[in-house]
């Protein structure tokens, strides 16, 4: 959608839709009037499609970017050490879980997982995106109830 402007720009003969289209694409490269913010999740695919978009916008658009915006970010649970010997635990074994204790287990293998991807795609996005960075909570609630947006605006 960010090349809509530029791409009428370079192809449609001068008039009306022309005109509008270069005062779009002005406002876009104005860094005092507009700049994109990106918005991904600690998780390998859309840490990567946020990588190439920033890569894209900087390069081939040449737009401002005003940051990156890492979105539901679980707060950790276990230490590095934990997630590694819960991320060893047989999947088999985890599937089949029927006692409580096997269930917990089960959650608690599947949650240092997640949380072992997450760490994983924090320090790649941290390494290879230079851009201003907010993180924002996994909220296990509606996030349109007042409480929830409170909590995100306090970190915006």
């Amino acid at each position: 959608m960010l090349r809509v402007p530029k791409v009428i720009v370079d192809v449609v003969p001068p008039g009306i839709l022309r005109r509008d289209a270069e005062r779009a694409w002005t406002t876009f490269q104005d860094p005092s009037q507009t700049s994109v913010v990106v918005v991904t999740m600690p998780e390998e695919l859309p840490a990567t499609e946020a990588l190439e978009l920033l890569a894209s916008i900087k390069g081939e658009l040449k737009l401002p970017v005003g940051g990156l915006v890492v979105n539901r970010v679980l707060g950790p649970l276990f230490t590095p050490g934990e997630r590694t010997a819960l991320g060893a635990i047989d999947g088999k074994t985890l599937a089949s879980a029927q006692s409580p204790e096997d269930v917990a287990l089960a959650s608690a293998a599947y949650r240092a997982v997640r949380e072992e991807v997450q760490a994983r795609s924090l320090a790649r996005l941290s390494q290879e995106a230079s851009e201003p960075k907010i993180y924002l909570p996994y909220l296990f609630e509606d996030a349109a109830t007042p409480r929830a947006i409170e909590e995100l605006s306090k970190r915006l």
